[in-house]
């Protein structure tokens, strides 16, 4: 039952509501990280105050436009409610939060004073450095400057846009943790990373995925380039990405699979190490390592330097069932058209044809 008390002028408020750590513990964040309670002053203003007495709570109404400031962080609503006891306030009519460089704005919003923790719903949009990131819901820990970000996540900066399920974006190393469904996309570049967790590295300027990477490159050529691996980093200045364990690339008709492979992105070049093989067509390649050439129009070259082996597989008519065969010390292969086009060869080499 709500029983109304007094009216109190809004030169009052201030001084009504300035609170420290004191008070009965109250609602909290559903991600409670703290470790203690903040013993700082803060301060809450509004242009009108109603106060009452419910459920033998005090609670103070406020409307004519909130204001929070606590610290280097200014929070500022159209009204709100504010729970003294409980150094708490729920934020409402649309809420604007400045901490230094981050700036956030959202639908609704909770303050928990003792926690530094400002949580915002609702059409959510995030400004930090260069950074714009929109959600469904953001709680920002202001003492651990760590903000977790969900639903509908879309983070962006001047040549890059990151989608995911869930973010966790810590401030003081500059770092943002993807979870879910991430995909990380730079057309300028011509590239996409995807995963079910991305780590990037504002400082770094680099990427990592450790669960079930996907790299896509030459994304506006005909023929797409595509490599999976079980890990994967990506440097996005140099654009080199580096793919570890169980190594799959399609590039056109061309197929191959490696230990691990390095993409050289601006410069048309993987490099395949560790047992690589590869298949185009009828055409099967083998060898200590392997380099693949390409532009947009596909795979143009496939350099085996060392130990190299090319296979073909008897045509539909032919009565013979072995593959032909030539090995040698390198082995270049010229592609036209996605098709082998020519064979050059270097050092000892043996043939075996059917």
């Amino acid at each position: 039952m709500t029983h109304p008390i007094r009216a109190i002028p809004a030169a009052v408020l201030a001084a009504a509501v300035i609170s420290g750590a004191a008070g009965t513990p109250g609602a909290q964040p559903a991600d409670d990280r703290a470790a203690g309670t903040d013993t700082t002053l803060y301060r809450v203003s509004a242009a009108h105050l109603r106060s009452t007495l419910e459920d033998g709570e005090r609670v103070a109404y406020l409307t004519g436009g909130v204001t929070i400031i606590h610290q280097t962080a200014t929070i500022t609503s159209g009204s709100g409610r504010q729970y003294p006891d409980r150094n708490y306030t729920v934020l409402l009519d649309g809420v604007h939060g400045i901490d230094g460089t981050l700036e956030m704005f959202g639908d609704i919003g909770e303050y928990f004073s003792n926690t530094n923790t400002l949580v915002m719903v609702g059409n959510v949009r995030m400004l930090d450095k260069g950074w714009v990131m929109l959600c469904d819901r953001v709680e920002y820990d202001r003492r651990a400057r760590v903000a977790i970000l969900t639903g509908n996540l879309r983070l962006a900066d001047s040549t890059r846009v990151m989608y995911a399920d869930s973010i966790f974006y810590d401030r003081n190393a500059e770092v943002a943790d993807a979870f879910g469904s991430v995909v990380l996309i730079d057309e300028t570049e011509d590239y996409s990373i995807a995963g079910d967790h991305v780590r990037f590295d504002r400082n770094r300027k680099e990427a990592v995925v450790d669960e079930r990477p996907i790299l896509t490159f030459d994304m506006r050529a005909v023929e797409q380039g595509r490599i999976t691996s079980r890990w994967m980093h990506f440097d996005v200045d140099r654009q080199i990405g580096t793919a570890l364990g169980d190594v799959n690339m399609i590039k056109g008709d061309t197929r191959a699979h490696c230990d691990s492979a390095v993409i050289h992105e601006d410069e048309g070049l993987i490099e395949l190490r560790g047992s690589p093989r590869a298949t185009n067509g009828p055409s099967g390649m083998t060898g200590r390592r392997m380099d693949i050439h390409y532009d947009d129009e596909g795979v143009k070259r496939i350099i085996i330097p060392d130990s190299g082996r090319l296979t073909e597989k008897p045509g539909g008519g032919s009565p013979w069932r072995k593959d032909s065969w030539i090995v040698g010390d390198s082995i270049a292969i010229f592609l036209s058209d996605e098709k082998v086009d020519s064979v050059r060869i270097l050092g000892c080499s043996k043939a075996m044809y059917y």
